[in-house]
């Protein structure tokens, strides 16, 4: 599931696609490292199998495709349905603003709702993934 992230309600929107696909239990988010140091909430989600990423791909490449290969690469076929933010943040005013001026200066189309994605990851997903993913579900809310 690629989804942008306005609040934490967005939540409610990626559960109920997950169970409508019926992968409610098999949701594995990607998230900010931060979120571990989170009372409750961070144990919760390293106990739930949450990817954790600093938002650098130069720190992160090496976890992430360990975490693939955990996830897509063992000899039973796995269910898993991977839900990441490719705009790396919760959009407000301020973010969508400085998004919008990265977009103008770099000659790229400037987004009014959203923010403009960072791809790496993303791009980095589909293509080790590529024979795992039976689709991808966008949730922008």
């Amino acid at each position: 599931m690629v989804c942008n992230h306005v609040s934490a309600s967005d939540n409610v929107a990626i559960f109920v696609a997950a169970r409508t696909l019926g992968h409610l239990g098999h949701l594995r988010f990607f998230a900010k490292k931060e979120l571990l140091y989170v009372p409750i909430l961070g144990w919760a989600a390293y106990f739930l199998g949450f990817i954790f990423l600093k938002r650098s791909w130069h720190e992160d490449k090496e976890s992430v495709f360990k975490t693939f290969e955990q996830v897509a690469g063992s000899t039973t076929k796995r269910n898993f349905c991977l839900v990441m933010y490719p705009e790396g943040t919760r959009v407000s005013e301020k973010k969508l603003a400085e998004s919008q001026e990265f977009a103008k200066s770099r000659g790229m189309p400037v987004l009014k709702h959203v923010l403009v994605p960072r791809v790496k990851g993303l791009l980095a997903t589909f293509e080790r993934l590529r024979s795992e993913i039976d689709a991808v579900v966008d949730i922008t809310v």
